[in-house]
């Protein structure tokens, strides 16, 4: 006696093999590289000796300081692995920073950073996902404590800062 042929079950069976390939080749797509911080760049947001580090010196009372300060970096973050030679997941990267102080009193002020990271392009990579190209950083709070000032008539500035 002769089979009949079932050309319903070759068909089903293609098809369940096409799911399988394609359910693989989507576990295999490219992987987001890990959540962490990149930037390692904070500002002093008063501005009153340096750009990036305080002292002990603080804006006079009711004082409102707010400035916008950009930076580029070229090649922030690459990939060393297995031998082969660096890779850059970020290439270029522009970030902007705004920044305010307010003097509360003549020895309180208070300071918040906000990076915004306008621009950035790296490298495709094929096991890894490209990362954004416009993000928002880690915000920064901050209150100083002036102890001593050259103002007065002390040797020194010394101050007390806790940031967030």
């Amino acid at each position: 006696a002769k089979v009949p042929r079932m050309p319903f079950l070759r068909s089903t069976w293609c098809a369940w093999v096409a799911v399988v390939v394609c359910s693989t080749a989507a576990a295999q797509s490219p992987r987001e590289v890990p959540s962490f911080e990149l930037e390692h760049l904070t500002f002093n947001p008063a501005q009153r000796a340096s750009l990036v580090m305080g002292t002990g010196d603080l804006l006079p009372e009711r004082q409102l300081r707010a400035s916008l300060v950009l930076h580029y970096e070229h090649n922030p973050l690459v990939l060393l692995q297995d031998g082969i030679g660096p890779r850059s997941i970020i290439r270029n990267r522009v970030t902007a920073h705004l920044l305010a102080a307010y003097g509360i009193t003549r020895w309180l002020e208070v300071g918040l950073q906000f990076p915004i990271v306008v621009f950035q392009r790296g490298q495709t990579i094929a096991e890894l996902a490209t990362p954004a190209p416009v993000a928002v950083g880690t915000p920064w709070l901050q209150a100083r404590v002036g102890l001593l000032s050259e103002e007065k008539g002390n040797p020194l500035a010394l101050g007390f800062q806790l940031g967030l």
